[in-house]
């Protein structure tokens, strides 16, 4: 619509009477041959404050007001007529009050809809689709002209990334059927198989693990691509691959997720994210929401073409090449973005120390605090002499290796190769022992402790911690070794934690003591003989007093002793607390069961840290069993 001769246009005749703040008045147009709505707005002083043009055609709509055009809609123009802020978003907002009937049925069957507003709301909806059409077909397109994934990188995935294969097989009688992954074959022998071991292929004679118990096997692992794209762009992007061994085959299947397009020479470009959730290149459709929250994760990156895309900009000579080479499990994306403010990745990974960069590039943001960040030398970077600088190199460590080796030349005390790479393994640094090196001293006897534990080692360590605490708050002797290196390490804390919580009980005992022998009266007055029960194998008897019942709550890490409303409903004649032994060990607590005493109805049945062990095969069935007799006995008594 030509605004100009819109504004040409006659515009309405003036209510006579204005009975509202502004009120409108419609017409129909002729403009350059085509009908056009046109909707005057007078104030309550007889003023024109606003003129507002509809062309159902070509589906547009625009306003004159306040001397300016807007394309906002009619109930804006209202507002802002009256001197108001226009309103953003969804609003319910009824139209603009006309001066008579006629002006509002003329807009109706102009318009094709009851209101003015509904007309525009399709209108807006209308555009936005359309809008969202065009979008997605220049992302289709742009997508289109991304290069496949190269027929190397797939046979890269399946001999480095997936290259194991397996000997499926059953036994039937004396014959082994077995399926081979490696070559395809399926056939039998009578030579034993063994599930987990290695054995050899009768056919294609290699060594293949043998697997009876599982028939299939699936492994998945994160993959990177980079590749030029354009004449003045590289494109990164990351893919699921799946690996699945079967039957007889072996399966590769390769799965887009994300697309970094970078122009060059940067490192932060737009990220287009798949929006289905499993598809390859082909199929996976592509928009700039991530409502699925993918996310570029730890994974390979693909040698191949590394060198080649990264010439000649930032990262051309930042050793990511090497990175890749090496199948060095690193966040890509993350390497790519921090490069710029970490150029002394580059130096670490010349040296050789590729775990490290890795350990650097996926975990570790604040460095200021264990490297020399505008150091010029590697001794420097990482504060290491000349002799750990060589020892970290030998073995290629990480950072909790480079955290090590800074505490030895610190303490003075001597880490064995061993130790070192045993602590890198496990992922343990100094600053998680700091209290046990503190009474131990050396890290080679903690290393050799923490070996011999049956639990994981970041478990010891907590317990450890805390035993070492207790004891030294019990008064014992922390410097000496049948104290701070028990034998089994668990079973000592467990018995500090059961004498310091029996002491506490007992001052809660002392402290209340009027209070516990009432409630000790009622549980003993209460006598609940008849819950008493046994089987071959298990007994149930009642509690017989409120430190029994502390006791039980110690022994088995719950809240039953913890809470005086339990002795309190017990006493009341409420509740029953019951306590299921095992006969062979009695006086040892497995399961305490509360029971309404009124309905006879079990309202809780827990064990050790209010777990469930062997409830549904066998102690469900002498609860029930229990339950039942307790109804017989109901009924021949009211009998």
């Amino acid at each position: 619509m030509r605004r100009a001769k819109l504004l040409a246009a006659v515009p309405c005749r003036c209510p006579e009477e204005i009975k509202k703040t502004v009120e409108g008045v419609s017409q129909i147009c002729s403009i350059d041959g085509k009908e056009i709505l046109n909707i005057d707005i007078y104030s309550f002083t007889g003023e024109l404050v606003a003129r507002y043009f509809a062309d159902r055609e070509e589906e547009q709509y625009t306003a004159y007001v306040n001397g300016e055009w807007k394309t906002c809609s009619l109930n804006n123009v209202e507002r802002l007529s009256k001197g108001e802020g226009v309103i953003t978003g969804w609003c319910w907002d009824p139209d603009i009050c006309f001066a008579d009937k006629e002006s509002e049925k003329r807009c109706a069957e102009y318009l094709g809809t009851y209101s003015v507003d509904r007309w525009e709301c399709h209108i807006r909806s209308d555009r936005t689709t359309r809008a969202r059409i065009r979008k997605r077909d220049r992302v289709q397109a742009m997508m289109d002209e991304v290069d496949l994934v190269p027929p190397a990188m797939e046979a890269w995935i399946q001999n480095e990334i997936f290259p194991e294969n397996y000997l499926f097989f059953r036994r039937q009688g004396k014959r082994f059927y077995y399926s081979c992954t490696a070559c395809g074959a399926k056939s039998w022998q009578k030579k034993k198989l063994s599930h987990n071991h290695v054995s050899i292929c009768p056919k294609c004679g290699r060594e293949l693990q043998a697997k009876s118990r599982t028939h299939q096997i699936n492994r998945k692992e994160n993959v990177t691509l980079l590749q030029d794209f354009r004449q003045d762009e590289w494109i990164e992007r990351k893919f699921r691959a799946i690996g699945t061994w079967e039957g007889n085959e072996k399966r590769i299947d390769l799965l887009e997720d994300i697309r970094a397009i970078i122009h060059k020479p940067g490192t932060w470009g737009k990220v287009w994210y798949g929006q289905l959730h499993e598809a390859d290149e082909c199929e996976q459709e592509w928009w700039d929401s991530n409502p699925i929250n993918k996310r570029f994760g730890t994974g390979y990156l693909y040698p191949g073409n590394v060198q080649e895309v990264l010439r000649g900009g930032p990262l051309g000579n930042s050793g990511l090449n090497l990175l890749a080479e090496q199948r060095q499990r690193l966040e890509v994306n993350n390497f790519i973005i921090k490069y710029s403010s970490q150029p002394y990745l580059e130096y670490v990974i010349k040296m050789g120390l590729t775990n490290l960069a890795a350990d650097m590039t996926n975990h570790y943001w604040n460095l200021g605090a264990y490297i020399n960040v505008h150091a010029e030398t590697g001794k420097e970077l990482l504060k290491l002499d000349g002799n750990h600088l060589n020892r970290l190199r030998q073995m290629n460590g990480g950072f909790v290796a480079m955290k090590w080796l800074q505490y030895e030349m610190k303490s003075g005390s001597r880490i064995s190769a061993e130790s070192l790479e045993w602590l890198q393994l496990k992922d343990i640094s100094p600053g998680d022992v700091q209290e046990i090196l503190k009474e131990l001293k050396s890290v080679n006897r903690m290393v050799n402790y923490l070996r011999k534990q049956r639990i994981a080692p970041k478990n010891v360590i907590t317990i450890w911690r805390d035993y070492l605490r207790m004891a030294q708050e019990e008064g014992m002797d922390v410097g000496d070794d049948i104290v701070r290196l028990p034998k089994d390490l668990k079973a000592r804390h467990d018995e500090l934690v059961e004498i310091r919580n029996a002491r506490a009980d007992r001052v809660r005992i002392q402290a209340e003591k009027r209070k516990y022998a009432r409630l000790d009266k009622g549980i003993r007055n209460m006598a609940y003989k008849r819950y008493c029960y046994e089987t071959e194998e298990y007994i149930i008897r009642s509690a017989a007093n409120c430190e029994e019942i502390m006791q039980e709550g110690r022994a088995l890490h719950h809240c039953v002793g913890s809470h005086d409303h339990y002795m309190e409903n017990m006493s009341k004649g409420v509740k029953a607390i019951l306590f299921l032994r095992r006969k062979n060990n009695p006086d040892k607590p497995y399961y305490t069961i509360e029971i309404d005493v009124l309905t006879n109805k079990v309202l809780q049945c827990r064990s050790e840290y209010n777990r469930q062990p062997d409830y549904n095969s066998t102690i469900s069935k002498v609860v029930t069993a229990m339950i039942r007799n307790l109804k017989r006995e109901k009924v021949e008594i009211t009998a």
